[in-house]
């Protein structure tokens, strides 16, 4: 179904409550890129539907269940389990009954790189009880400060901003191990056929990775970029037809994946030095 407006329905015996951000206790929130913090306990009817927004959104279930609707896959948000929905993206999620949960709006940042494109909905790493008492514990604690300097309301704000970013970051180096297998098998396919007209947008696609996600495994696997690696998967080739052939120049051009032969010829000097005419003619 496709999401064309922003809609929320939410039922008047619901509770939908958001943590202060403002008051200089809340620092720690903003120190980890969190935007908000909300304890909700709904009834039916309760559903959220976004046409796009330019942060994460998670959610941690307490009690009960959602179903959740995202990038044309949809599912059931468990009990003890968090689900976020990426940022610039439409999604919809609505309780299937009495429905306990946690939500946090999170920034876009570098160490958030692995949940951008795609959804996430896992198990709890943690006892989300500690999560919610804390959370209960700065609203109490938030009521009582007059001058926005509690200590022990920004030491609740640490706490829960800790807790919530190492259950987004648990399975980060996991994700990194699946991703280095994935593109090993997404360069064996260009390998395989040099003279297609292979993409970034398209390369990260294969990888069910972000743009910006697939740039930074390969900067950490390859310790280069995509555009790196497809020269130099390209040339190494035209370096073997070079050798191995009798092929003109514009024929390897076009079995490399170039569109003309001074295309080529630029691209293999500045990669080897040299014009493949004498590259060719050196090592013949």
């Amino acid at each position: 179904m496709a999401i064309l407006k922003d809609y929320a329905c939410i039922s008047v015996d619901s509770r939908d409550q958001h943590l202060p951000m403002v008051p200089k206790f809340a620092e720690p929130f903003r120190q980890k890129k969190i935007r908000g913090v909300g304890i909700h306990e709904v009834k039916v009817p309760y559903e959220i539907q976004r046409v796009s927004a330019p942060w994460h959104i998670a959610l941690i279930t307490i009690s009960g269940s959602a179903r959740y609707s995202c990038k044309g896959r949809s599912g059931l948000i468990k009990e003890n389990t968090i689900w976020i929905g990426p940022a610039d993206t439409s999604y919809q999620y609505k309780a299937t009954g009495d429905w306990k949960f946690i939500s946090a709006a999170l920034i876009k940042s570098n160490n958030r790189e692995h949940i951008e494109g795609s959804i996430t909905c896992k198990m709890m790493q943690n006892d989300v009880s500690h999560l919610v008492n804390a959370v209960e514990a700065y609203l109490s604690e938030s009521t009582h400060c007059q001058d926005g300097m509690s200590q022990e309301a920004r030491a609740l704000a640490s706490y829960i901003s800790l807790c919530i970013d190492r259950e987004i970051a648990s399975d980060l180096e996991n994700d990194y191990s699946r991703n280095a297998l994935t593109l090993a098998k997404v360069w064996e396919e260009v390998n395989a056929s040099p003279e297609a007209s292979w993409s970034v947008s398209e390369l990260a696609y294969k990888a069910k990775v972000s743009v910006r996600q697939f740039q930074r495994v390969m900067k950490k696997n390859y310790e280069t970029t995509a555009e790196g690696m497809l020269t130099k998967i390209r040339m190494q080739r035209s370096q073997e037809l070079l050798l191995s052939t009798d092929l003109t120049l514009d024929a390897i051009a076009d079995r490399v994946g170039y569109s003309s032969v001074y295309s080529f010829s630029k691209a293999f000097k500045n990669y080897c030095s040299i014009p493949p005419g004498t590259f060719r003619t050196q090592n013949s």
